[in-house]
């Protein structure tokens, strides 16, 4: 979100700001540390991989776990951020045991190191909500080591460390030995640690986390100083241990093709084992049982099986896997006269992969939720869900709690989507950067829209050339997609938040890429868009032609303009003017209740004022009939408080604070003005 003054001053102050900027930038190092996540073609499938091989589905198996959250012995160190950066070389590995001085092998005294609660966040936080001081501010390296004991049994299976988030660098030795390295704060990463384990022992498995200092460094994501959120360090997800067969199911992906229930289904098998192995692998359709006393509360698909579904085609097919091999097979099947998915009515289906070997014995079972649905740009500047136009009622949502910062649990997301619900919203918007992967589970059984992003926040000119040929936006793009392949509620991938509009000229350049990466290699049928600033849409603005729906944060009268809702009138209607066919979604509006609740009634002002303009545009009316309009969904910036790097340290535009209970009186304006909206489901009549 814009959280400040623009530079739209006079060229002097502008001038000498971005020459502060660029030298500050000429002074630094580049990264050289490769990519971790590539893409390959299987059988005339896209397949991705992870460290070479393939990226698992972070979807919750009936496999053996361990998992490791509980206490974990820590040490805060100055790390060398151009280290952590730095190809995995030889001379880096040299340089890494100087730096580590034994700290990751199994026999090293750790008695004097503090105790951390993993998954958590490094920095302390403050003991009560809404605290003006905020978090500690942390953006340093961390040593963190744990014993485990695997079991005998574990011996000859596929043995993965997997970690849902940790930030920014992190690599991770098991009994002294280098497993791997993940870049990026918030995509989950799998590590096969199988070769370094010693089975029926005591194990060490150690991580050296680098959160990296954001400050004007132009080569990684995020990177600007003062983005509007926290900065949360260390092993900040879950982390477990996950034990697959030598031979199993590493992931099922499966894209609808229409609403009559034809589905592309892709799997993709790996073996493991020394020998060539003749395998049947079958797919199975249930309906996920909704009034499964689970739903909110069990991740795990496989545990919600409804009736099963019908399902037609080619169902199973034998496969012979040569050893140390993975393969993906496609299948084209359909589930006749299927329960579309929708936010007001969210049908789920479960993908069932049953892998036998020759004799028909089982050998793996892999489960992930899916739904069938549609999602299209129509004419007359629609969204189209399932051939109907929609608008739908929008919040957005930080990942902060003011307890465990970033550190996410079922039970709470959960809680947060029915703040958000009991809010009269269909449409979420989940942040700058990807969330937990337990809340997009949670989304589509639900019935929320959502926006997913990845925190390429405030990019611009300089960095969006250095990211471009580091790959880093395009593996976060990957990550951000492929983990969300299976989410129905996942309806629009974004670019970028907010483009340094003044000093990015190379923008169309960025967004032609990513998007013609997904269009032409992995096509899901999701629609991209981007989020840019309204005070820039006369020098980028015409990067909108290169997405799908223009996503636009509207602060007229706030950080630019005068008049909230005239100036937002007339934005809406030019943007429109000029490209007549673009559907138009609003991702952002909204203004801070300020210290103390002193500026409650000018957040209640800006709200009305703002959706004045803005409803009027709606694709659909309150009584549920398809408009004129060409606006899909307006976005209010955010539901709850939250802490950020910059001063103040509490960012006060929630609608509620950080309690989750004490709602501000514009809480109640936006349930007044969204009500008519949410009572016709956020699409038009069919």
């Amino acid at each position: 979100m814009t959280h400040g003054p623009r530079f739209l001053a006079a060229p002097l102050p502008l001038l000498l700001t971005l020459s502060v900027f660029a030298f500050v930038v000429s002074c630094q190092p580049t990264a050289n540390l490769p990519m971790t996540l590539e893409m390959t073609t299987v059988n005339g499938e896209p397949v991705p991989l992870q460290n070479g091989r393939p990226l698992i589905s972070f979807d919750p198996q009936e496999r053996p776990v361990l998992n490791l959250a509980g206490d974990w012995k820590k040490l805060r160190k100055p790390v060398d951020p151009n280290l952590s950066l730095a190809a995995r070389t030889p001379l880096w590995f040299l340089r890494m045991a100087a730096e580590l001085d034994g700290a990751h092998q199994p026999g090293f005294d750790d008695s004097g190191w503090e105790t951390h609660r993993i998954p958590g966040v490094e920095n302390a936080m403050p003991p009560v909500p809404d605290d003006p001081a905020g978090p500690e501010i942390f953006e340093q390296g961390v040593y963190y080591r744990r014993t485990v004991h695997i079991p005998q049994e574990w011996e000859g299976r596929v043995v993965r460390l997997v970690c849902l988030a940790a930030d920014y660098v992190a690599d991770v030795w098991v009994n002294g030995q280098w497993a791997g390295v993940h870049e990026g704060g918030y995509a989950p990463f799998a590590l096969d640690i199988s070769d370094k384990l010693a089975y029926g022992q005591d194990n060490l498995v150690f991580f050296r986390v680098d959160a990296l200092y954001w400050v004007l460094r132009q080569d990684i994501l995020p990177a600007y100083f003062a983005t509007d959120w926290m900065h949360y360090t260390g092993i900040v997800q879950d982390v477990y241990l996950e034990a697959a067969p030598a031979v199993h199911v590493v992931r099922g992906d499966v894209i609808p093709e229409n609403q009559e229930g034809d589905l592309r289904v892709s799997v993709v098998l790996e073996n493991r084992s020394g020998a060539a192995a003749p395998v049947n692998v079958r797919l199975r359709v249930f309906s996920l049982d909704r009034a499964h006393p689970g739903l909110l509360s069990d991740p795990v698909a496989g545990h919600l099986l409804g009736a099963e579904a019908t399902l037609q085609g080619l169902t199973q097919r034998a496969v012979t896997l040569p050893a140390g091999a993975f393969t993906c097979e496609a299948f084209s099947v359909r589930v006749p006269a299927p329960d579309l998915w929708t936010p007001a009515d969210p049908n789920l289906y479960i993908l069932r992969v049953d892998l036998e070997d020759d004799e028909h014995a089982a050998l793996d079972r892999f489960s992930s939720q899916f739904g069938v649905r549609t999602v299209e740009t129509g004419p007359g500047a629609k969204v189209l869900l399932n051939g109907r136009p929609v608008f739908f009622t929008g919040m957005a949502r930080h990942e902060d709690w003011p307890d465990t910062g970033r550190t996410a649990v079922l039970e709470k997301i959960a809680r947060d989507l029915q703040v958000i619900r009991d809010t009269h919203v269909w449409f979420l918007r989940t942040a700058h950067y990807p969330n937990h992967p337990y809340t997009y589970l949670l989304t589509d059984r639900m019935g929320f829209a959502v926006w997913q992003e990845i925190p390429a926040w405030w990019i611009n000119t300089l960095s969006v050339d250095i990211l471009l040929k580091r790959g880093l936006p395009q593996q976060m793009w990957r990550e951000m997609i492929w983990n969300g392949r299976n989410r129905p509620s996942v309806l629009f991938w974004s670019l970028c938040n907010e483009p340094m509009w003044y000093f990015v000229s190379n923008l169309r350049d960025y967004v032609r890429l990513l998007h013609a990466d997904l269009d032409d290699n992995y096509p899901d049928g999701r629609l991209v868009t981007q989020s840019l600033a309204a005070d820039g849409a006369a020098v980028i603005g015409d990067a909108q032609l290169d997405v799908d729906v223009a996503g636009w944060t509207l602060y007229f009268g706030v950080f630019y303009g005068q008049d909230i809702s005239a100036e937002t009138a007339a934005f809406l209607q030019a943007q429109h003017a000029l490209m007549p066919e673009k559907p138009i979604l609003a991702c952002e509006y909204g203004y801070w209740s300020g210290s103390g609740g002193s500026e409650e009634p000018e957040q209640v002002r800006v709200a009305n004022e703002t959706l004045d303009a803005i409803l009027p545009f709606a694709a659909v009316d309150a009584d549920g009939s398809a408009t004129d309009g060409f606006l899909c969904a307006a976005t209010w910036w955010c539901q709850f408080n939250w802490y950020r790097n910059q001063t103040p340290r509490i960012q006060s535009m929630g609608i509620t604070q950080m309690d989750r209970e004490t709602h501000k009186p514009v809480h109640g304006t936006l349930l007044d003005r969204y009500a008519p909206y949410f009572g016709m489901g956020g699409l038009a009549a069919e």
